[in-house]
């Protein structure tokens, strides 16, 4: 065994004679793994909440929507439809127009308001169908299907019958215009996690929107979807310009850009948490150093007298905070897998969805973190263990021993 190894071995180990590490040592070594633990799943669960929150949303709306100013209905002529084309290009996989208004909706036992909006394409009825968590995503012959918070609100269940009161032509009811009542059946029940959609969306057939609203030739808008979502800003930027007026086109990150924006300040602190996290290792591994150069001070005497030099000490002390930090790095490793494991499988941390837009925590694994975080960790306990090495070479060898 080498020499340096060796000596790095036996003063790491307790000064009982027994196989156990010092109880300094076996601090020192749960300290890194406890920040190795904290740093990573830190950077996971951010990574995963943001996931989540983007999977969530992109999944369920459409990339790109366009509507009318002041939520006017608009007319889907060939000419919008072929500038779209021309704009888009390849990239365009669907346009979907939709037919969106408020209305009062009413069960047996309660009432609330809500936003109904007739589906007609394909991609739009095949993303809400991923959420539905109770029934079956089948519209048409007045079937609709409502957000959970609102189902709970008006105590309704699978099969129950609802009635909806909604604006003839968005004109102002009056004794000779009354609103449009219609009863609807709950075909399913969807959960999005997101309180803007769960609280108050409800979903129809397209027809039926248009029987229920009366309005025939128009639309409330358009949802489009695209290959490349990232490239949505890029295209509705593209889409404003080209649609005149009253044409308005937003993407899902504008759409919901309280929600992106939210995501992007929670990242803000992540570079004083990794600042807090070095400085406590670095403070950990010289201060456990310090002490087992003065526990060790007769031994680092009785070397210096058998002709070890001050770079020989100084290697042994190095060598002996990179072994510190390698054992906790290994055993911070695995207990974040063990942890990401266990919220993984069995979900034990749970968040409020009307707060977090989830409603549980993600973790999103990732060995690029794992590298990093350990490689920094091991590079920043090579350098805080330079400190207490060279003051160990410098103890001298008359004084160490007379002293002890």
């Amino acid at each position: 065994m080498n020499i340096n190894l060796f000596l790095a071995y036996r003063f790491i180990r307790s000064k009982k004679h027994s196989n156990f590490f010092s109880l300094t040592t076996t601090f020192s070594i749960l300290g890194i793994a406890v920040g190795v633990t904290v740093l990573i799943l830190t950077l996971q669960i951010l990574d995963g909440f943001e996931n989540s929150i983007f999977t969530t949303a992109t999944n369920f709306d459409s990339d790109i929507k366009i509507t009318g100013y002041s939520n006017r209905n608009i007319n889907y002529t060939d000419e919008v439809k072929s500038e779209i084309k021309k704009t888009i290009g390849e990239n365009l996989v669907s346009v979907e127009p939709f037919l969106s208004k408020y209305t009062l909706v009413k069960s047996k036992s309660n009432s609330d308001g809500a936003i109904i909006t007739g589906l007609s394409g394909k991609q739009t009825i095949a993303n809400i169908s991923k959420f539905v968590r109770l029934g079956k995503p089948q519209l048409g012959n007045h079937r609709i299907i409502i957000g959970q918070t609102l189902a709970e609100r008006l105590g309704i269940k699978i099969n129950d019958k609802i009635t909806v009161f909604a604006l003839k032509n968005d004109k102002i009811p009056d004794m000779k215009n009354p609103p449009n009542i219609e009863n609807f059946v709950v075909g399913g029940i969807f959960q999005v996690g997101m309180p803007y959609y769960d609280d108050s969306f409800c979903f129809i057939s397209m027809r039926d929107a248009e029987s229920l609203f009366e309005i025939r030739n128009e639309i409330s808008g358009l949802n489009i979807y695209i290959k490349n979502v990232n490239k949505a800003e890029i295209y509705s930027a593209k889409l404003k310009k080209a649609l005149p007026y009253p044409y308005y086109s937003r993407s899902i990150f504008a759409i919901h850009r309280n929600i992106f924006v939210w995501l992007e300040l929670q990242k803000k602190p992540i570079p004083i948490v990794l600042t807090a996290i070095v400085l406590v290792a670095v403070f950990n591994i010289v201060g456990a150093l310090f002490i087992l150069v003065l526990q060790r001070k007769k031994s680092i005497g009785i070397l210096r007298t058998l002709g070890y030099r001050g770079k020989t000490i100084t290697n042994v002390f190095i060598l002996q905070g990179f072994v510190i930090a390698l054992l906790g790095v290994i055993l911070g490793t695995l207990l974040t897998l063990l942890l990401t494991y266990i919220q993984d499988r069995y979900s034990i941390v749970s968040l409020p969805g009307n707060i977090y837009f989830i409603d549980t925590l993600k973790i999103a694994a990732s060995p690029f973190y794992y590298i990093i975080v350990n490689a920094g960790t091991l590079a920043v306990a090579l350098f805080a263990s330079w400190i207490p090495s060279k003051f160990a070479a410098k103890i001298s060898p008359i004084s160490a021993i007379r002293n002890e």
